[in-house]
């Protein structure tokens, strides 16, 4: 097993949500979103990144997928699942969860394991929900 750690940023560049209507504020959504991936190695990749969320005042369940894409060809794809956290009062969302490597090509074909993800949502999704995240885990291969 190796380790790796990067840290990912991404900005929202479409997306939807819809309000449930059973309390106040609860809405469910899809967004799609870009950036970068950081690597402890000093590379740096593209990614696509898919969100799904069911949150109540900005707070609750998230999962989705990232792609990201290396210089040399290789990609790296993940899943993830965690919980979004806004204080009240607060523009900015704490972020946490678990991922797992899905599926790579090139220098990643046949990787597996995961790890886990912590960060921030520095502002609200309306205005852009510019995101970091640092990723740590395992992987073989």
């Amino acid at each position: 097993m190796q380790t790796l750690s990067w840290r990912h940023t991404h900005h929202y560049v479409q997306g939807e949500s819809v309000e449930v209507g059973d309390v106040p504020r609860h809405v469910v959504g899809i967004i799609r979103g870009s950036g970068l991936g950081f690597f402890d190695s000093g590379e740096v990749a593209t990614h696509s990144i898919v969100i799904v969320h069911d949150f109540t005042d900005g707070t609750g369940p998230h999962s989705g997928y990232v792609t990201y894409a290396f210089e040399d060809g290789a990609t790296l794809s993940l899943s993830y699942q965690g919980m979004s956290t806004t204080p009240a009062g607060q523009n900015s969302t704490l972020i946490e969860g678990k991922f797992a490597f899905l599926r790579g090509s090139g220098r990643f074909s046949g990787v597996e394991g995961g790890g886990d993800y912590k960060g921030k949502r520095l502002i609200p999704a309306a205005g852009g929900g510019e995101v970091y995240l640092d990723f740590a885990g395992t992987r073989s291969r």
